[in-house]
């Protein structure tokens, strides 16, 4: 595996950085989101936001930090240095906040996921400015973070759930998530910023 502790490793697409904020700055998110005092929002499906409600597959947790560039959550300070560590993986300079959030999903017994999906279709490249995903993993799971070709049904690559590893990519790249299968709980910090390049 080319992820080894510590490393960065770019693709033609993607970025997936281990160890990305340091045991002590996992363990300082990780302990308050996994903790019985953080507030946790029930949704029928976190991705699509629909109300299936007899599809137990698409449940999930949600706490939202930032939506549409709006702060929604008093913890929003503990995730700045997430945050700090994206500009610092795509070489920008933060000029909005389109969505941080937390999800939590559950272990159901299978891992099929989410449909496959983008975060932006907008890929705005105007005066340098870029929209870009990231999802980092707060505890070790499974259920991957699978990316697809533009056809929205072939997987070309996929990404393990680790502690403290953080995965980047284009906002505008398909992607969804499986369930964890071989563990409790699964969760991450999803991320949509925009980012200015110099030009």
């Amino acid at each position: 595996d080319a992820r080894r502790s510590g490393d960065c490793v770019t693709a033609a697409f993607m970025i997936v950085c281990d160890d990305a904020l340091g045991c002590n700055g996992n363990k300082a998110i990780r302990d308050v989101v996994l903790s019985t005092q953080f507030p946790w929002f029930f949704h029928h499906d976190v991705v699509n936001l629909t109300e299936q409600l007899d599809d137990v597959t698409l449940h999930a947790f949600r706490h939202t930090v930032w939506m549409n560039n709006q702060l929604q959550s008093g913890f929003a300070p503990m995730f700045e240095p997430l945050i700090k560590k994206m500009m610092e993986l795509t070489s920008g300079e933060l000029v909005a906040l389109p969505k941080v959030i937390v999800n939590l999903t559950m272990n159901h017994g299978v891992q099929n996921g989410n449909m496959a999906h983008c975060d932006g279709m907008m890929n705005l490249e105007v005066d340098g400015l870029k929209r870009y995903t990231g999802v980092y993993y707060l505890n070790e799971s499974d259920g991957d973070t699978l990316i697809y070709a533009d056809d929205g049904t072939t997987v070309i690559d996929s990404v393990s759930p680790k502690v403290d590893r953080l995965l980047v990519f284009p906002s505008a790249v398909l992607h969804s998530r499986q369930l964890p299968l071989n563990h409790t709980v699964r969760a991450v910090v999803n991320l949509n910023t925009l980012v200015r390049h110099a030009v």
